[in-house]
């Protein structure tokens, strides 16, 4: 016996024109039942019918020299973040990121459903030298919209990255999150992250501008 259906079966979507757990075949958007009086054709549960309409709204680019501005605002707007202005801000992105010698790479995370400009998350990073390990990535920042979290788009963007690191022949990915960044910490270790300064007693310094120009005998203005 034959029933209209969407292509779900047992429990999920089926893409292809056979279900693989049971063996149904689909005819003109219907399915034949493996098993009568079973009920394998179950509807798709509200919850994941909502992550598959997510998945398809949600899509992962790299970044275009005119999303800077919205960049730019969101960078402004984060809390953790100690930025003010926002066209000094987008002139930087514009400048180091999408001119004749780019230092950073940027994907976007982009929701179709969201008004002006539809982006919701970013990662950026750029390729660093491992003298041990050869060439290595590390990503500078990784930020999702609070109001988009756990659905799954920073993993999106993360594993984007991890194709570019693939594909540009790197052996690793660094980050470096503040401590009080429990949430970026949380995600990074919830994806096999290891924290090297526990592990093998990695510490993280910077020179400051003002701290190079006193090194090198440069007048600070």
């Amino acid at each position: 016996e034959e029933k209209a259906l969407e292509r779900v079966c047992c429990g999920r979507i089926v893409a292809s024109s056979c279900c693989a757990p049971c063996g149904s075949r689909f005819v003109r958007r219907s399915c034949a039942s493996a098993s009568r009086g079973a009920d394998a054709r179950r509807k798709l549960s509200p919850r994941l019918r909502t992550k598959t309409a997510r998945d398809k709204m949600t899509k992962i680019r790299t970044a275009r020299v005119e999303d800077c501005h919205k960049l730019a605002e969101i960078m402004r707007d984060r809390s953790d973040i100690a930025f003010t202005d926002t066209d000094v801000i987008a002139s930087r992105l514009q400048t180091n990121g999408f001119g004749e010698d780019p230092v950073f790479v940027c994907f976007v995370a982009e929701d179709d459903a969201t008004v002006d400009s539809g982006i919701i998350g970013y990662v950026m990073f750029s390729r660093i030298y491992s003298s041990w390990q050869g060439k290595s990535l590390r990503i500078g920042d990784l930020y999702v919209a609070q109001d988009h979290r756990r659905k799954g788009i920073g993993t999106q963007l993360l594993r984007r990255v991890m194709k570019e690191c693939e594909a540009q022949g790197c052996r690793r990915i660094d980050c470096c999150p503040q401590l009080v960044n429990k949430p970026l910490i949380s995600f990074l270790k919830k994806h096999g992250a290891m924290d090297m300064t526990s592990e093998d007693g990695w510490s993280y310094y910077q020179l400051s501008q003002q701290d190079m120009q006193k090194l090198a005998g440069i007048e600070v203005k």
